[in-house]
């Protein structure tokens, strides 16, 4: 389907673009709040800190597993994490 002369493709991209965004934003800032640093975090929860690092920056984003750790870890929502609800 083409909208505007835009794909659809384009719009999945531009939607999983910004989750990744949002799951960087809220993994730090859940992560600041509990006053843990990445090496914390990785000991933790047995996970890596250049791991933690490259999800933080958005350059990566952790598998299912990981995030549903991450996100019970937290108390949160795996959809929180992923900045589908507030």
């Amino acid at each position: 389907m083409i909208l505007f002369g835009i794909s659809q493709d384009f719009f999945i991209y531009l939607s999983i673009i910004l989750s990744m965004k949002k799951f960087s934003e809220r993994l730090k800032a859940l992560r600041q709040e509990h006053n843990l640093s990445q090496r914390a975090l990785s000991r933790a929860l047995s996970l890596s800190q250049p791991a933690i690092a490259r999800w933080e920056a958005g350059t990566q984003v952790p598998n299912i597993e990981i995030l549903i750790k991450l996100a019970t870890f937290f108390d949160v929502s795996t959809d929180y994490m992923l900045g589908l609800e507030d």
